[in-house]
């Protein structure tokens, strides 16, 4: 009988190359996943509060596809879609500013984006994974400069240090194997590798390898950046003036993941077993100011854990629903200006008058969500519902 409770490991050794080839086992943390712990949806209202929400301005020119990524900047919202390869541009309170969309290959242009960044003075970079390069706009979309970046980087993280940090998601791994691969890459501003680590399967190639819905990212809480790893459920902090990665928090799911000299076969067979009999590494992460949230997959199921800062488990069920009615399907976090941690639930216009009909027909009335609804159609763009961080900090 599985038991009810996950516990927390220490003595987990890690390998962490570096670039200056001294190789190091360091201990940390580890969470022993139980998988299909619920402890029930009613509980995660401990944890988040809802806060506020967004509607998003429609237009014909400016209908959001998919949210993939949010930054928020000096109030205004940006937002990265990724099949239309835009990020659009919306003040605090959900007007639309502008867009850019400069797909296409004359100068100045990009053939697809998976990650931005924006900066203190509004610079707006965006990385073209096949192109190999950064390219830096204005909030107009006015074109300012490019660079170089790691070969097939997925997403990036400025530094203060003025390097980019890179997180490759296994994507430029080649078929001969012949290369050497690491997973997380450092570039100084003249181009220098400075940091290396994190070796992966040189036979998982492509920038299409998600680890069954894992997007390996970074996420910043006030000074320190944390960033996932696809091969080892481990979470890494990222130095802000070395470039180089230590391991924060690891989660033991009782699963192999291929190493890095594994079979093209035998690598296939298990990407082909994800999200069913196996789970998924973790694909989002947050750290607040005493707890860290994860988001993985099983059976189809989007699974929740909530872990002390130490990686005691707080909480652990499927994604629910929380008193308002509202599910958490696909959450992003965001630190504001007073450092209060929130998180974003992007919610498109379809579910949510999709969930009032629901409640409606089981008698029950849903305030929030009504009050919601009043402000949108079906065809409008998702609503930003914001969250606060509350557990206590004892």
């Amino acid at each position: 009988m599985i038991k009810k409770f996950l516990t927390l490991h220490v003595c987990l050794l890690l390998l962490i190359s570096c670039s200056d080839k001294s190789d190091r086992l360091v201990k940390v943390n580890t969470v022993k996943v139980e998988l299909k712990r619920d402890d029930g949806s009613s509980k995660i209202n401990e944890f988040l509060e809802f806060s506020h929400f967004v509607p998003l301005q429609t237009g014909n020119d400016i209908l959001i596809g998919e949210i993939n990524k949010i930054q928020i900047i000096h109030n205004k919202i940006y937002i990265l879609d990724w099949k239309q390869g835009a990020v659009f541009i919306f003040n605090a309170d959900g007007s639309f500013v502008s867009k850019i969309d400069k797909k296409g290959r004359a100068g100045g242009e990009y053939l697809y984006l998976s990650d931005f960044e924006v900066t203190s003075d509004g610079s707006i970079f965006l990385n073209d994974p096949i192109q190999g390069k950064i390219y830096v706009y204005d909030e107009s979309g006015n074109f300012k400069y490019q660079m170089k970046n790691a070969r097939k980087t997925w997403s990036f993280k400025l530094l203060d240090n003025g390097c980019i940090a890179y997180n490759m998601a296994n994507g430029s791994g080649d078929e001969d194997g012949k290369r050497e691969e690491y997973n997380y890459v450092c570039i100084s501003d003249s181009g220098k590798v400075i940091h290396k680590g994190l070796p992966f399967n040189k036979v998982l190639t492509g920038n299409k390898f998600f680890y069954g819905s894992c997007r390996s990212f970074f996420c910043q809480y006030d000074d320190t950046i944390y960033m996932s790893s696809i091969l080892n459920d481990t979470i890494y902090k990222v130095s802000q003036a070395t470039g180089a990665v230590s391991p924060y928090l690891a989660f033991d799911f009782n699963t192999r993941r291929p190493a890095v000299d594994d079979s093209p076969k035998t690598v296939m067979d298990y990407v082909n077993s994800l999200n069913e009999e196996n789970p998924t590494t973790p694909h989002n992460f947050y750290h607040f100011n005493n707890g860290n949230l994860i988001i993985y997959r099983y059976e189809h199921k989007p699974y929740i854990i909530i872990t002390s800062s130490e990686g005691h488990i707080l909480y652990s069920a499927p994604t629910g629903a929380d008193k308002n009615g509202i599910k958490l399907s696909y959450i992003h976090p965001y630190i504001d200006s007073d450092n209060t941690g929130y998180i974003i639930n992007p919610v498109t216009s379809t579910r949510i008058i999709s969930w009032i009909d629901d409640y409606k027909k089981n008698g029950k009335e849903r305030t929030l969500l009504n009050e919601i609804g009043t402000c949108i159609e079906e065809n409008s763009n998702p609503v930003l519902i914001f969250y606060k961080w509350i557990y206590p900090d004892y």
